[in-house]
């Protein structure tokens, strides 16, 4: 997930439907593509927005990357990911 990616709004814009807190941008890029190769957006709930900004404010300027890796791969991988999510997801007990 890159910084570019994300949209948080502060304060939260009036819909129809609600309030929008923002959204998460899901794109094939260079770094990868999605799992189904279409795009779209993904609206954030106010916690996770919440979240999101708050990382923002305590990261560097220049971090490209939402979860960024350590200094020799600055980001995650994208296998390291699947298996936290799979791991997770079964001590959630969610069903597959």
């Amino acid at each position: 997930l890159r910084w570019a990616d994300v949209r948080v709004y502060d304060p939260p814009r009036p819909t129809p439907h609600g309030p929008s807190y923002g959204w998460v941008t899901v794109a094939n890029t260079e770094d990868g593509e999605t799992k189904t190769g279409s795009e779209g957006r993904v609206p954030l709930v106010e916690a996770s927005a919440r979240l999101l900004a708050a990382r923002r404010a305590a990261a560097a300027a220049a971090e490209r990357y939402v979860f960024a890796g350590t200094r020799h791969a600055p980001r995650l991988s994208a296998w390291w990911i699947s298996d936290r999510f799979r791991y997770y997801a079964r001590l959630a007990r969610l069903p597959k």
